[in-house]
C-alpha cells in the first residue's frame, strides 16, 4: 500500500521502521498467538506537498484484534521520538490505538483510523484491494488540508 501511495499519489517515503511491542505485566499480546514471534509496530513516514504523515500498523494477522491503520499528521520523527510511550499505551489498551495520547500531543483532527480491506486469508490481501485502501488515505488527507 505504501508503494501505491508513492507510485500513484506522489508521496515521498521518508522512513520505514519496525518496533517490537513490549511485554506488559503478565500479558502475552506482545507475541503473535499463532507463531509465537514478536508482534511488531510498523512506522512509515511519508511526505506530500511539504506535509508529513505517519502510518502506523500493528501486526494482528493472528486475529488478536481488529485494528485499522493509524494515520497521523505529525512532524518527521515524532513517533520514533515518542516510541516508548506510544508502544506502552498500545499495550495498555490491549492492542488499541492510544487516541487520547495522539490528541493530547498532536491536537484535534491530526489522526484517524483507516479501515483495512477485507481479506479471506489471515495476513494476506488480494492485490485489487490495495489501490482503494491507498485512496482512502489520500481522501482523508484531502479532507484535512
Amino acid at each position: 500500500m505504501v508503494d501505491c501511495l508513492v507510485a500513484k499519489h506522489g508521496f515521498k517515503l521518508i522512513r520505514k521502521e519496525l518496533a517490537k511491542l513490549p511485554k506488559l505485566g503478565d500479558g502475552k499480546k506482545h507475541w503473535l498467538a499463532d507463531t509465537q514471534n514478536p508482534r511488531c509496530l510498523a512506522n512509515v513516514e511519508l511526505e506530500l506537498s511539504n506535509q508529513f504523515y505517519t502510518l502506523l500498523e500493528i501486526d494482528t494477522s493472528d486475529g488478536a484484534a481488529k485494528l485499522s491503520t493509524m494515520l497521523l499528521k505529525s512532524a518527521p520523527g515524532w513517533v520514533s521520538e515518542n516510541e516508548k510511550k506510544v508502544l506502552q499505551r498500545i499495550m495498555k489498551k490491549s492492542l488499541g490505538w492510544p487516541s487520547d495520547y495522539f490528541k493530547e500531543q498532536l491536537g484535534e483532527k491530526t489522526y484517524t483510523g483507516i479501515p483495512h480491506p477485507k481479506s479471506k486469508h489471515s495476513g494476506a490481501l488480494p492485490p485489487e484491494v490495495i489501490d482503494p485502501w491507498a485512496k482512502r488515505i489520500v481522501n482523508w488527507i484531502g479532507h484535512t488540508e
